[in-house]
């Protein structure tokens, strides 16, 4: 009771009495409702089960949603276990692969992203919510009805009816490391967890809530939070602080990062091919599907077969004869993968593939 009564100062001298006040309400009737629910929350889960039959690897790739996944060749992690959160099925349209685990712990994202996350549910072995979160969002009841939902207790109180406690502690990442060494993980691979927010002197730095009012410049698409949505004003020091402290706590497991920029670096660095040993008949084949996924996308109208190998053709004679006059094929633009690149005309086909960045040209 007295972390409780400390946490309700330290809010209260950062937001104010009201809101402080609105946060402890919150949290009894969060907590009085999922005692109440608590039972129905075991039956679930035990219908569902932690995880599915599929075999698991030792690692698990923890992506962030930060903007440095741009500049990452995200077609490399077909095949891997990958845990996602929140938003991230907007960049879905961009990868041919499907994550095998999904975390959503953000209250906002729980209501407003409801719908896109049912919409997508089926992509994911697993979809992973508390079971009601601390500011009295009824996470169960709107995402029971999901066949691969299963629940977490996030609440700093007893034990709820032997309902398994993962701690969010400022941020999904948190809750994504807990529910990663639960199911047996001995290696973490991090990606995208950028810890920094580019924006974040534009938000009003009084107060919590924020809703925004432009395109989202802080993650890796403009819709992650766009215009209209709400989302809470990153505590980036806390954040990163916490993310330290859950490490630390977790024996046993081996982390990386194995993305770019960033402020996760208290972290062992690792370049992305190394540590998913990436070898270049493997990279091919994942380009090659790759680019069968997106250029119908992109480009209807193009033998995608024809135009598949054509491309993968010309960045070998790229990659291999660098000094030697190359041209693209139509409607396509080759870019050395770099910061230069991410000004260039043209959407997005692949990024960093064989070196290269892929763009569609359109008239």
């Amino acid at each position: 009771m007295s972390s409780l009564f400390t946490k309700f100062r330290e809010t209260r001298s950062k937001y104010g009495t009201l809101y402080a006040l609105a946060r402890l309400r919150n949290f009894l009737m969060a907590t009085l409702r999922l005692l109440l629910r608590s039972r129905g929350v075991l039956s679930h889960n035990k219908t569902v089960g932690e995880s599915g039959n599929k075999a698991r690897r030792d690692r698990i790739i923890v992506v962030g949603n930060g903007p440095s996944l741009n500049k990452l060749p995200m077609h490399l992690l077909e095949g891997e276990d990958v845990f996602v959160s929140n938003n991230f099925h907007l960049m879905f349209p961009r990868i041919a692969w499907r994550p095998r685990f999904m975390a959503i712990s953000d209250a906002y994202v729980l209501i407003e992203s409801h719908t896109k996350v049912i919409e997508h549910a089926e992509s994911y072995e697993r979809i992973y919510v508390p079971a009601m979160h601390a500011s009295n969002v009824d996470s169960f009841k709107i995402y029971k009805k999901l066949k691969n939902s299963y629940f977490f207790n996030v609440m700093p109180i007893p034990k709820v009816r032997d309902l398994a406690y993962v701690p969010i502690n400022k941020t999904v990442t948190n809750f994504m490391l807990g529910i990663g060494a639960r199911l047996g993980y001995r290696e973490v691979l991090f990606i995208g967890l950028d810890l920094s927010y580019p924006s974040v002197n534009d938000y009003d730095q009084s107060k919590r809530i924020i809703q925004s009012q432009r395109d989202d410049k802080d993650h890796f698409s403009p819709e992650y939070f766009n215009k209209g949505k709400h989302f809470h004003a990153p505590e980036v020091d806390e954040m990163r602080n916490q993310i330290r402290l859950t490490i630390e706590r977790l024996d046993g497991i081996s982390f990386k990062n194995i993305g770019v920029g960033g402020r996760l670096d208290f972290i062992e660095r690792a370049a992305l091919r190394s540590a998913l040993v990436i070898d270049h008949e493997t990279e091919i084949s994942l380009l090659r599907r790759h680019l069968r996924y997106r250029l119908p996308l992109l480009m209807p109208n193009a033998n995608h077969d024809a135009l598949t190998e054509e491309i993968i053709e010309r960045l070998l004679e790229f990659s291999t004869s660098p000094d030697v006059p190359q041209t693209a094929p139509k409607g396509i633009s080759f870019h050395p993968t770099g910061h230069e690149s991410a000004k260039m005309p043209g959407e997005i086909i692949a990024v960093d593939a064989l070196g290269f960045d892929i763009r569609a040209n359109y008239p």
